[in-house]
């Protein structure tokens, strides 16, 4: 996945929802929890920048950091994504005891390689973190257990999941 994610469009950045992010992701960052925006046109109101705090925003400043160009982060942003996302829908398969090992991974990646995901997340990737996120919310919960209880634990995972 790693592989055609960075071979398409080699060099060239995405489009992307928040491009400023992504070319200065320190700046977007110092600037996100502010109400008013003076860095372009005349003057912005913030429209949704406090939801790249976390996980998406320090991604991008731990690859600037590192001195990754940021077309390389963005491919590898997108790849974690869809890793995500099949990753968690497997451990639900797996939970659910549905069908066999290779049919869990059949599942997964119908889910993390569907059209309306992978579409969306070239230039929204942010709007796609709850795509990915949901089986790591509903994993924990499905479980089973001897005595057919969700404990504490697995409502601890979930609620984290949902934090992210």
């Amino acid at each position: 996945m790693l592989v055609v994610t960075v071979l398409h469009r080699a060099g060239d950045l995405l489009p992307e929802t928040k491009l400023d992010l992504l070319v200065d992701p320190g700046r977007f960052l110092s600037r996100a929890t502010f109400f008013w925006d003076a860095s372009a046109d005349f003057g912005r109101i913030q429209n949704q920048a406090v939801g790249y705090l976390w996980p998406m925003g320090p991604f991008f400043l731990e690859g600037d950091a590192l001195g990754i160009p940021p077309w390389f982060v963005q491919r590898l942003w997108l790849a974690a994504l869809v890793v995500l996302a099949l990753w968690g829908m497997h451990a639900v398969l797996r939970n659910l005891e549905v069908g066999t090992p290779a049919s869990r991974v059949v599942g997964a990646a119908t889910y993390a390689l569907a059209p309306s995901f992978l579409a969306t997340m070239i230039y929204q990737s942010a709007a796609q973190i709850p795509v990915a996120a949901l089986p790591w919310i509903v994993a924990p919960l499905v479980r089973r257990d001897p005595d057919g209880t969700i404990p504490r634990r697995a409502a601890w995972r979930s609620g984290l999941a949902v934090a992210c």
